[in-house]
Parts: structure tokens; sequence; C-alpha cells
């Protein structure tokens, strides 16, 4: 995604798997599991979908925690 915007020199992930998607960030990467675990805690495997995280009310706060909890959109 950050390629598609100018923002990465290549569309690759740096963890190398796959390219970097909303969803490989979201949902896939292996960079970010130990942010993601509070989602998997709160969402059972077969709710943890981009539908479920976009739109659900009760899901996104737990959404811009694993944000915050990246890094990976910090000013500065």
């Amino acid at each position: 995604h950050l390629f598609r915007l100018g923002k990465a020199d290549s569309a690759r992930c740096s963890c190398g798997t796959d390219d970097e998607t909303v969803i490989h960030f979201l949902l896939r990467c292996p960079n970010w599991n130990r942010a993601r675990a509070p989602l998997r805690r709160a969402f059972p495997p077969s709710n943890l979908q981009l539908r479920t995280l976009l739109n659900d009310p009760d899901a996104l706060t737990h959404l811009f925690d694993y944000i915050k909890a990246t890094g990976r959109f910090a000013a500065g």
C-alpha cells in the first residue's frame, strides 16, 4: 500500500513473506504478531476479518490500539 502511495521503494513487506497490503498488515504480517495478539484474543478466528475490523464499532477500538502498538504510522 505504501508503495502505491509513493512512500516505499517496493510493494514487498519488510517481513519478506508478501506484498504489504492492508490485509497483510492488519491480519497476516509476522512482524506484528505481538501487537496483533490483543486483536486475536478479542475476536474468534472466524470473525477476525477485514470486514469486521472496519465495520464493527466494537472492533474499531481494538483496531486503533493495534495500529498504535505497531508504531507503523507514528508521526515524526
